[in-house]
C-alpha cells in the first residue's frame, strides 16, 4: 500500500507541476500578435504626428511673423505726404534741381540742402532718353537752365541745355547730325549758351507750368503753375539740372 501512496503523490505533484508550466507556455504562445499591435503605435502614426506637429508650428511662425512685421514698419506713406516746400535763406548761393523720371518727383537743393519736393509730369512717351525731334521723351544727363521765357502759353517756361555735348557725339557717330552742328553745341555749352535747338535730336526741352494730371508734354518737365511760382526764384539762367531715369 506504502508504495501505491508514494506512486500516487509522485503522479499528482507532476500533474500539479506540468499544468502549471502548461498554462504558462499556453499565455505567451497562445496571445494573439493583433494584441501586440494594439499596444504598440506604428512607425507611421507618429511620423504624421510629427508632420502635424512641425506644419502646425510654421503657421504659428508665420502668424507670428506677419504680426511681427505688421507691428514694427511703418504704413506705406501717400506720395503727397512726401511733398514739402522749405523757403531757402537768403544767404543762399546757388541752386540745384535734381529730376527723377520714374518716381515723378523734382528736387529742389540750395547749398546741397534739399528745401522742395514737388511733383512732375513728363513727355507722352517718357520711358527712355530722348534721341531725336517727336519722340515725346524726357531727356536724361546734367544741363542747365539756359533760357527763360515768362510770357510762354505754359506759364513760365525754363529751357534746359539739351541737346548736350553726350548728345551730340552720339548722334555725330551715328551720323544723325553734321560735324557743324556738333561743333556748334559743344561751343554753346562751353559758353554756357543756348545749344542748337534745331537739329535731328530735337530742343526747345524745358521745366514750365501747365498741371501734372498725366504725362502729356512734347518732352519737357511740367508742374502746377502754382509750385512754378514758389521755385521760380530759384530757377535761374545756369542753375544746374540733373534728370535720372
Amino acid at each position: 500500500m506504502k508504495q501505491w501512496w508514494t506512486v500516487l503523490m509522485i503522479l499528482f505533484l507532476i500533474c500539479i507541476c506540468g499544468c502549471e508550466g502548461a498554462q504558462t507556455d499556453f499565455d505567451h504562445i497562445g496571445e494573439p500578435v493583433t494584441s501586440i499591435r494594439q499596444t504598440v503605435k506604428p512607425v507611421v502614426t507618429t511620423t504624421v504626428v510629427e508632420e502635424t506637429s512641425v506644419i502646425t508650428t510654421k503657421e504659428k511662425t508665420a502668424e507670428t511673423s506677419v504680426e511681427t512685421i505688421l507691428e514694427t514698419t511703418e504704413p506705406v506713406k501717400d506720395p503727397d505726404d512726401e511733398l514739402f516746400f522749405l523757403k531757402p535763406s537768403a544767404s543762399c548761393e546757388s541752386f540745384r534741381v535734381d529730376i527723377y523720371k520714374e518716381d515723378r518727383r523734382l528736387e529742389l537743393f540750395a547749398d546741397d540742402t534739399l528745401t522742395g519736393r514737388f511733383v512732375i509730369a513728363l513727355g507722352f512717351n517718357p520711358v527712355g532718353h530722348k534721341e531725336k525731334e517727336g519722340d515725346g521723351k524726357t531727356p536724361e544727363g546734367s544741363y542747365y537752365i539756359c533760357y527763360i521765357n515768362r510770357n510762354s502759353p505754359f506759364y513760365i517756361f525754363y529751357g534746359l541745355s539739351y541737346p548736350g555735348i553726350e548728345d551730340a557725339k552720339k548722334a555725330y557717330e551715328n551720323n544723325r547730325i553734321t560735324e557743324n552742328q556738333l561743333k556748334n553745341i559743344e561751343q554753346a555749352i562751353q559758353r554756357g549758351e543756348t545749344p542748337n535747338w534745331y537739329t535731328p535730336l530735337g530742343g526747345e526741352v524745358g521745366i514750365h507750368g501747365g498741371g501734372v494730371l498725366r504725362d502729356w508734354t512734347a518732352g519737357c518737365i511740367a508742374l502746377t503753375d502754382e509750385d512754378i511760382d514758389l521755385l521760380d526764384p530759384y530757377l535761374l539762367i545756369g542753375t544746374k539740372v540733373n534728370i535720372y531715369p
